[in-house]
């Protein structure tokens, strides 16, 4: 093990959860997103992922820990397909884009 040394940083594995309920949401608002093309008023539509901090979740046990939140969703081949990562903040409900995902907390 090397020592963590001046300005430097390390990620660690916190927990991970397993087969996770999650449901992607879009939010089309202008006032608060804006538009991706004004003149064409195409919007900018960000996606969410919420997930519920609860016992029918596989969750709820404890708070969720802050930290960046790596999303994985199993496929069809058996291994497992890395969605993306979202920092997490209390606040906020986030999770994975399908049901049966997994979920990474460091």
């Amino acid at each position: 093990l090397k020592p963590i040394g001046i300005n430097e940083t390390k990620e660690m594995l916190i927990e991970k959860y397993q087969r996770v309920p999650v449901k992607k949401t879009y939010t089309a608002d202008p006032q608060q997103y804006g538009y991706l093309d004004r003149p064409q008023n195409k919007l900018l539509v960000p996606m969410h992922y919420v997930l519920k901090n609860d016992k029918a979740s596989q969750l709820g046990r404890a708070p969720l820990q802050y930290g960046k939140v790596r999303i994985f969703q199993e496929d069809s081949h058996g291994g497992t397909a890395f969605l993306g990562t979202i920092d997490f903040v209390i606040s906020l409900l986030v999770a994975c884009a399908a049901a049966g995902a997994s979920l990474a907390n460091n």
